[in-house]
């Protein structure tokens, strides 16, 4: 499959980060909700969940200002209950779910081409849409691919090991899978995009605006 440059024509509704005021498109922010009952304050990371939310640019320092500088209470209206370790473990643990989820999904629909001799193929070839490193492979694969993709224009995520896509997709470990199908990519890159925000990931690639809305693929 020919990679191909295609036109997002998609849009996300338009959220205010409760700490830096910046209004960003939603898929770029983290959302919470509140219990009402208890007053514990909860991630909402597909932005599901009914009642009102609270937005936040993906960072441990705007968790902290949210927590200790009353970001959450105001938001919210009232008292709150927010434990910033729990909390910054569940986003950490639910983006890299998120991540893993989405590379099942595109397994499933036969968009992943997995290996180091098949991705060389592709690339010379210049097919694929997303290349995939595993964040423990070696230097010397990194640099190359790299190296490649960037001579290609084409994205780069690091975020999951070996071990961590073999468990995902069903494949045997590898460092490299090429992403085929643009519909994938585009999720892919937005959550990687926040998990690199996060300090999960490396992400080369095309800026938020270039990305699209969150709704790409559920």
């Amino acid at each position: 499959m020919t990679r191909k440059s295609t036109k997002d024509t998609t849009s996300s509704p338009m959220r205010t980060c409760i700490v830096t005021r910046e209004t960003l498109p939603q898929w770029q922010l983290l959302r919470f909700v509140v219990e009402e009952s208890s007053g514990i304050v909860y991630l909402d990371l597909l932005h599901k969940l009914p009642g009102r939310g609270a937005y936040l640019f993906p960072s441990r320092t705007n968790l902290t200002k949210a927590i200790k500088k009353g970001g959450f209470a105001r938001a919210f209206k009232g008292k709150v209950q927010a434990n910033e370790e729990q909390l910054w473990q569940d986003i950490q643990e639910a983006v890299t779910r998120r991540f893993t989820s989405l590379l099942s999904i595109a397994k499933r629909a036969g968009a992943l081409c997995p290996g180091h001799s098949q991705v060389e193929q592709m690339l010379r070839k210049e097919e694929g849409v997303l290349l995939l490193i595993a964040n423990d492979a070696s230097e010397g694969v990194k640099t190359k691919f790299q190296r490649w993709s960037l001579r290609n224009a084409l994205p780069v995520v690091e975020l999951l090991s070996k071990d961590e896509i073999a468990h995902s997709t069903g494949l045997q470990p590898t460092s490299l899978v090429m992403v085929q199908e643009e519909g994938f990519s585009r999720t892919l890159r937005q959550e990687a995009w926040r998990a690199e925000k996060l300090g999960l990931a490396r992400y080369h690639g095309p800026q938020p605006s270039k990305l699209g809305s969150l709704e790409s693929v559920r």
